[in-house]
């Protein structure tokens, strides 16, 4: 399933794929490669915190039953980190779902994890992206008055059949 992401302001945009596989998940993500774009080559995996304070591809799945998510964060350098969400930013804790690998090249990333994903949940594909000046763009699928990719309302519930 593809997904369109839009700069919170501004035109930048990136693609974000999301398809099912063995044992879980492939998330992709592909923006053109710019001369001023934060894109860290990758270093390996390596769990971290407050990826978000420069690129950082994210995505929010989020259960169909409650108000429950999951935020995985990924950065092209092979940091990652994912939490547990138990309502709208509350209950934060590091959740158990590492990726099985990134790979990343200039303008794009792509990870795969196992996920015991329902058969329908919310997903909420997310990208900060960092340039050399300290300009932040924040995308995603849709936004309210201000850049918050933990609102459900600017998620897409989707079905597991239907990637």
């Amino acid at each position: 399933m593809e997904f369109i992401l839009c700069a919170f302001e501004g035109d930048r945009r990136i693609i974000c794929t999301l398809t099912r596989n063995e044992p879980g998940l492939q998330l992709t993500y592909e923006t053109e490669p710019q001369p001023d774009l934060v894109w860290p080559q990758y270093e390996g995996l390596q769990r971290t915190d407050e990826l978000w304070r420069s690129t950082c591809c994210e995505l929010f799945l989020g259960d169909a039953d409650g108000e429950g998510y999951t935020e995985l964060n990924l950065c092209p350098s092979g940091r990652w980190n994912c939490y547990r969400f138990d309502r709208y930013r509350e209950g934060m804790r590091e959740a158990d779902c590492a990726p099985l690998n990134i790979r990343s090249g200039p303008g794009w990333l792509e990870a795969n994890w196992w996920t015991n994903t329902r058969e329908s949940f919310y997903v909420g594909p997310a990208t900060v992206l960092a340039d050399r000046q300290g300009h932040i763009d924040y995308l995603a699928l849709r936004h309210g008055d201000k850049p918050d990719f933990h609102d459900r309302c600017q998620h897409v519930l989707v079905q597991l059949d239907d990637l």
